[in-house]
Formats: structure tokens, C-alpha cells, sequence
């Protein structure tokens, strides 16, 4: 009768044990990339796509300039990149935006002039809702970009058409200041004014005689001009860093919650001259298809 004997074979459990020990590892890098690294690349995506609004945003201004310079009803669209879009193979999502045109029949906002001329203050409002960089707000209001953090105060970011000179006598002694003060009224139909999404979007304007002020306005010694906005703190800034020391010396800037407030200073004998113009823009959003 023959002996049978068994050889064991260990070469596929090995096998098995090097598999199950490279996927545990893989899991493991894939892990730490997913933890460490993901989050900062995705923060760098987001912050990339804020300076990317904020050229966009410059763009959008300069556009809304040329046309109320040249008075050209010819439409211009700009784009606007509303959100960054996630990275593949990895667990993200992408971050949004939403763009609100803020009409002249939509604004709670106004210029006041001596409190006897008022015009509406209307934007045009970009706000990203990121999820790993600090959320921004972008604002187009009163021919100045304004950007806001949910922590921090509002600033002009670009200065709207908004300046203050002394006049001089022969003695050099300040005798009045001119004021010059471009004012956008923007016009929208309603469905026209807001988009959201992580997309491409356009903003389409062009220029109307329709409100626009044929020519500059002269309003002489006014005693006051008042800002009723969201953002006081990004036009008083702007105002306390724009005006040169002679006209501060003349006047009183402040801000409350909801306005920003040019003075005159009741001691002093001398007139302040408004120049200005109102120019309108009419605005609408498009998907762009």
C-alpha cells in the first residue's frame, strides 16, 4: 500500500496577504490626501476663482464706464464665472455663486442731495458661497466695486466717479470745493435680475437716454450729500482716504448703520458746488445657453 503525502502550498496566501496589505495601504495614502492635502487644493481653487470675480467685476465696471462716456446703446455682455467646479476621483463639491441685479424698482438704498434731490443707489451684487475659502461679496454700487467678508467690513475696492477739489483764491486760501459726481442708475426687468449656480453666466448692459441726465447738473452751496447703503463703512472709508487735507478741513464725513454722510462744517465760510450727472444703465442676466 503506497504512503501518500501532502505538500502544503502557501504561495497563494501570501499572494492574498500582499493584495489585502497594498489596498489597506492605498486606503491609507488616499486617506491622508483626502484629509491634508484635498482641502488646501480646494481652498486655492476658490481663492483662484475670487480674483478671477474680481477682474471680471473690474471688466464689468469699465464696460458700464465706456458706455455712459461715449453715451452707446450698443449692448456689451460681460462674463461672470459663478462658482469653481469640484475635483474628480476625490470626495468635493463645487463652490457657488449667485449674481442679483438690484434695480432702480428694487433698491431700499438712495443719494440724497441737501435733502432735496434724491436718486436710487442700485448694484449690481456677486456673493460666492464657498466652502473652504472665506466667503466674498462683490458689489457694484454707485460706480464703485465694493467687497465684503462675512467678518470684516466693507471696502472700496475700485473708487466710483466721486471727487472733491478746493478752489483758491490769489492767496492760496480755499474759497469754495467742487464736487463732480457721475451717478449709474441701473434698470432691470424683473426675471432678468438673478442666476445662480457654479457656471458661466453673462451680464448684458448698454446705455439709455431714457433717464439719463443730458449733461452735468450744477446745484450750488448744498449742505449735505447722504449715502443710504448696505456697505457705510466702504464710503466713508473711500471718502476719509480720497479727499485731500484742504477739503477735509471743510467738511465732516461720518457713517451710521445703514449711511455715509458728507458735511459741511458749520464754522466755516465757504461753498461747497455739486457737479453731476445721472447715467442710465439698463442690466439683465443671461445663462448664456
Amino acid at each position: 500500500m503506497k504512503k501518500k503525502v501532502f505538500i502544503k502550498e502557501k504561495t497563494a496566501v501570501a499572494g492574498a496577504i500582499e493584495l489585502i496589505l497594498l489596498i489597506g495601504l492605498f486606503a491609507i495614502v488616499l486617506s491622508m490626501i483626502q484629509l491634508l492635502y484635498i482641502p488646501e487644493i480646494m481652498e486655492q481653487k476658490e481663492s483662484d476663482h475670487m480674483d478671477e470675480i474680481s477682474n471680471q467685476f473690474s471688466r464689468l465696471k469699465a464696460m458700464m464706464d465706456i458706455q455712459a462716456k461715449e453715451n452707446t446703446s450698443i449692448p456689451i455682455s460681460t462674463l461672470i464665472t459663478l462658482g469653481s467646479s469640484e475635483l474628480p476621483y476625490f470626495v468635493t463639491a463645487p463652490a457657488q455663486g449667485e449674481l442679483t441685479i438690484i434695480g432702480k424698482d428694487d433698491t431700499a438704498y438712495e443719494i440724497k442731495i441737501s435733502d432735496t434731490i434724491t436718486y436710487d443707489l442700485t448694484s449690481i451684487k456677486y456673493q460666492s458661497h464657498n466652502l473652504y475659502f472665506v466667503p466674498q461679496t462683490y458689489v457694484l454700487e454707485g460706480g464703485g466695486i465694493i467687497i465684503k467678508q462675512p467678518e470684516g467690513k466693507s471696502v472700496m475696492w475700485v473708487d466710483p466717479s466721486f471727487n472733491a477739489t478746493p478752489i483758491r483764491d490769489q492767496n492760496g486760501h480755499v474759497t469754495n470745493i467742487e464736487m463732480y459726481f457721475d451717478i449709474p442708475v441701473i434698470v432691470c426687468n424683473e426675471g432678468d435680475n438673478n442666476i445662480g449656480g457654479f457656471g458661466h453666466c453673462y451680464v448684458r448692459t448698454n446705455y439709455s437716454d431714457e433717464l439719463s441726465d443730458n449733461g452735468w447738473n450744477y446745484w450750488s452751496d448744498i449742505s449735505s450729500i447722504n449715502i443710504s447703503t448696505e456697505y457705510p463703512n466702504a464710503w466713508y472709508s473711500f471718502f476719509n482716504q480720497s479727499f485731500e487735507k484742504d477739503v477735509k478741513n471743510n467738511i465732516t464725513f461720518y457713517q451710521r448703520a445703514k449711511y455715509a454722510t458728507i458735511e459741511k462744517k458749520q464754522q466755516v465760510d465757504i461753498e461747497i458746488d455739486l457737479y453731476y450727472r445721472r447715467t442710465c444703465i439698463y442690466a439683465k442676466v443671461d445663462s448664456g445657453g
